[in-house]
């Protein structure tokens, strides 16, 4: 994808920092096209929480976030090839595999109302992360946890959402078309 966007990898990940820049992200500098962890890469949870709610504003990304199985069309250079979802608040489950090597029975997780997608993440160094949207009754929060386990990624974003869902509400400070204030 990179390479076809933008000619190579490194080209592709000035348009991220651009596009990151753009939506406001101000501690964030792309390397790389896949987030593998190299020098001067990093992202800062506020940033990664904007570039999630922007990646998520796209409809049929959102859709597919969501599912817990995706198969990919087969075209002319590759056969249909079936993904399954990490992100398990969706459905609950059991952590199986990080980045495709099977790990022992590290947690079990249960599925949380309103997570509409995600994005897990692991380091060479075996740390954590992992970036949650979720829809309390029309209110959007997005949780983040950098530099977590792998036993408790899971953990920590459930703290974070518990702890939304139980302190914000979304409210109307004025009416509309209510004046503030009126100019001399």
């Amino acid at each position: 994808l990179a390479v076809g966007v933008s000619g190579s990898e490194a080209e592709f990940a000035k348009l991220m920092n651009e596009r990151a820049s753009a939506i406001g992200c101000t501690h964030t500098n792309f390397q790389n096209a896949s987030g593998i962890q190299v020098k001067e890469q990093y992202s800062s949870a506020f940033d990664v929480a904007q570039i999630a709610k922007e990646a998520f504003s796209n409809k049929e990304l959102r859709k597919i976030a969501g599912e817990l199985t995706y198969t990919v069309a087969a075209t002319d250079k590759s056969q249909a090839r079936d993904f399954e979802n990490g992100n398990l608040f969706l459905a609950g489950g059991v952590v199986k595999y990080v980045n495709g090597t099977p790990v022992p029975n590290v947690a079990e997780v249960k599925k949380y109302l309103g997570v509409f997608g995600g994005k897990t993440g692991t380091t060479r160094d075996r740390k954590a992360t992992m970036v949650v949207g979720c829809d309390f009754d029309g209110l959007e929060v997005y949780a983040v946890v950098m530099n977590s386990d792998l036993k408790n990624r899971y953990v920590d974003i459930e703290k974070e959402l518990n702890y939304a869902k139980e302190n914000l509400s979304s409210y109307e400070v004025f009416d509309k078309g209510q004046l503030f204030l009126k100019g001399k």
